[in-house]
């Protein structure tokens, strides 16, 4: 434990997209500082409108994705009108999240949060996934 209070510092909003040519290889989506980070939400859509797509969701340390969950985007997700964006952190799908409203996940320094669609997306669509950190704690 700290001897000097951390304060949050700058907001973060990392993302990334998968498309085609990404095929199904694992991509980074968060880099914490040097203190940690808190991601207090991953919100993911899907502009595809005749398939759905399962995200798989990894930390990596020491260069190995040790993965921790997966949830499913569905058609259209975010993009169509009808069907909402997924909350990639629910506790349904990711049960051993932190304890606060929506859940949160908290990664130390040298850890990335990563991300990969099972399937390759189709065409010229695209996977969207977005954090929303207060910044590095």
């Amino acid at each position: 434990m700290s001897s000097s209070p951390v304060y949050v510092g700058t907001i973060k909003t990392p993302a990334t997209s998968f498309v085609n040519a990404d095929g199904i290889a694992f991509k980074t989506v968060c880099i914490p500082g040097a203190n940690g980070i808190r991601i207090d939400s991953l919100i993911a859509s899907n502009s595809d409108a005749a398939n759905a797509y399962v995200v798989q969701l990894a930390i990596q340390a020491s260069g190995v994705d040790y993965p921790i969950g997966e949830v499913a985007i569905p058609i259209g997700a975010g993009t169509n009108g009808v069907a909402k964006s997924v909350a990639l952190l629910n506790p349904t799908d990711i049960p051993a999240l932190a304890y606060t409203e929506n859940g949160a996940l908290y990664l130390q320094a040298g850890m990335l949060l990563r991300a990969k669609c099972k399937t390759a997306v189709s065409g010229a669509n695209v996977v969207y996934v977005i954090a929303a950190s207060a910044g590095d704690i």
